[in-house]
């Protein structure tokens, strides 16, 4: 069963036993776990090396951590605390809620919202997934629901009431705390300075994905490998600016897809929604480029995010380490 598999591996009382005294001694005169794996490959050759070294500090054996000549110096990995969307937010917001509601609204796309990280503690990428076909992505410089209320209220005023209906008449994002405000996105103040406590509708349902379940938004999550094309993994978002944000989904926008037909987003958009659509594009500053100088690669931002590229996938072969290492 499935809650059994994540109860991790248990062996028995007589396994226990068996090993404790091939292990313990071993340990307490100076050997390493894994030196003891090798000597005894029959009794814990099918177990990894972090196994064996999470029972000795979890007291299954005789031997202590204490006995492990660098246990003091290997220090767990420090994992920041997330927190998801709150069970309220959620509620009549499920992906089972969605179904239902598109059932009841006939011809309605949902639009998929996600974020994208670049380093740690750094700007991010809010990305929207329009219609299945057309991707948008925002930088920001934090992970907050303030922001992607900000973001709507952005596409609100470019866009119009009317666009922006058929655009975000539906938003569906995951659990992320940033997409915890659902009631600001769905509404919107029309006389902010005046009287900021009105709220009138927008005319937008936002709903959530179920938890680990990004296959609920496939088409933003397959236009995330496109985007890794150009910001690679690893690179800092920070030298970013909104405008080669632009140049990027203009870019990527104006790259022909097999599932269009061979058509660009950019073109199935523009016809789609005629002249009140590009007006949208071009206030978000996403433009037509010619199909010979479409580009998918890191240099389209120069040089710099070039080399950026470059380190990055060195380090993800291990490239900078086995140099640090080897000095």
């Amino acid at each position: 069963e499935r809650s059994l598999s994540r109860t991790g591996v248990h062996p028995d009382e007589e396994t226990i036993a068996e090993m404790d005294k091939a292990l313990s001694p071993c340990v307490k005169n100076g050997q390493s776990p894994m030196a003891v794996k090798a000597a005894n490959p029959k009794l814990f050759g099918k177990y990894s090396k972090s196994t064996l070294y999470g029972w000795i500090a979890g007291g299954l054996f005789s031997a202590k951590k204490h006995d492990l000549p660098f246990a003091g110096t290997r220090r767990r990995p420090h994992k920041r605390p997330e927190t998801k969307t709150s069970a309220k937010c959620r509620i009549g917001r499920t992906h089972a809620d969605l179904l239902e509601w598109l059932k009841a609204n006939p011809g309605v796309v949902p639009t998929e919202a996600d974020t994208v990280i670049g380093s740690i503690s750094g700007k991010v990428l809010f990305t929207f997934m329009i219609r299945e076909k057309f991707p948008l992505a925002f930088l920001r410089d934090a992970k907050t629901p303030q922001t992607f209320t900000r973001i709507v209220n952005m596409l609100w005023e470019v866009a119009g009431p009317e666009l922006f209906r058929k655009l975000f008449r539906c938003i569906v994002p995951d659990n992320g705390t940033e997409f915890s405000d659902p009631e600001m996105v769905e509404n919107y103040r029309p006389d902010p300075e005046h009287n900021p406590y009105k709220l009138l509708p927008r005319g937008a349902r936002v709903f959530y994905c179920d938890p680990y379940c990004s296959c609920q938004k496939p088409h933003i999550e397959r236009f995330h490998l496109d985007l890794r094309r150009i910001l690679q993994k690893g690179v800092s978002f920070n030298p970013l600016s909104q405008e080669q944000v632009n140049l990027i989904m203009s870019h990527l926008n104006s790259y022909p897809r097999p599932s269009l037909g061979g058509r660009t987003p950019y073109d199935v958009f523009v016809e789609e929604f005629g002249d009140e659509g590009k007006r949208f594009l071009d206030g978000l500053g996403i433009v037509r480029i010619p199909a010979d100088q479409v580009t998918l690669h890191p240099f389209l931002l120069g040089r710099k995010f070039q080399k950026a590229a470059d380190k990055a996938v060195l380090k993800k072969n291990g490239v900078f380490e086995s140099k640090k290492t080897e000095k």
